[in-house]
């Protein structure tokens, strides 16, 4: 369990989170609602290790107290929404054989680039792909790198239906296996189809809203608790 109590991260003096807590639960998907402006990028890139961003009274992981956010590097992977923590010059093919030599754990290039769905640009280099392909290559890095927890910030980013449903089914391995990731996204319907319990954002604290019982279910959170379903 990745655990992280007593949370709380300010901007410009307006505070995000007071004194909340968060928990990422091994094998479980978290899913985060929330409209825009309300934390939650900030929130995972703190549990990330953007230690920097705000400050919390205890980080967990396991049954291990986190006193340095350095040690978290080989068990949790952040997935932004963006190509940004891939290497422009370098193909997808070359990011999962870097991943890995970092990692430390035998990686099957070819077999991550044909359940991807990569083969017909896995040695382009990412600067020269599409939106979706770069999302894609980001997205088999964090698969392939096997980490114990996945922190996804709008993942399926640029991706269409038949990618992101090959996508899910990948996290649900994943998760089955014994992972723990927490999903924040716009695109509630897959949302609801990840996810196995919702989390949402209420001034300043994270509330657990429970499991989810159909697709519809973080739609129907997000009209409850906001109102009218605005994602931009």
């Amino acid at each position: 369990m990745y655990s992280v109590e007593g949370l709380s991260i300010s901007r410009k003096g307006r505070p995000i989170f007071r004194d909340t807590s968060c928990t990422v639960r091994p094998g479980e998907v978290l899913g985060l609602v929330a409209p825009n402006g309300m934390g939650k990028t900030t929130l995972l890139r703190f549990l990330a290790g953007a230690w920097a961003l705000g400050s919390a009274s205890t980080v967990t992981l396991g049954e291990d107290r986190v006193k340095d956010p350095k040690s978290l590097g080989r068990h949790v992977f952040y997935v932004s929404g963006d190509r940004s923590p891939l290497y422009p010059g370098l193909s997808p093919r070359q990011h999962l054989q870097i991943v890995g030599r970092i990692w430390g754990a035998p990686v099957d290039v070819g077999g991550w680039i044909e359940r991807c769905g990569m083969g017909g640009y896995a040695d382009v280099p990412v600067r020269r792909l599409s939106r979706g392909m770069a999302q894609q290559a980001l997205l088999a890095v964090a698969f392939a790198a096997g980490p114990r927890y996945l922190l996804f910030d709008e993942p399926f980013n640029g991706l269409d239906p038949s990618a992101v449903r090959r996508n899910e089914e990948i996290v649900r391995e994943l998760v089955e296996r014994g992972a723990g990731a927490l999903v924040s996204s716009h695109l509630l319907p897959q949302l609801g189809r990840l996810a196995d319990r919702l989390a949402y954002i209420d001034e300043g604290t994270i509330r657990i809203d429970g499991r989810v019982e159909t697709p519809a279910g973080a739609e129907e959170l997000y009209r409850r608790v906001y109102g009218e379903v605005r994602t931009g």
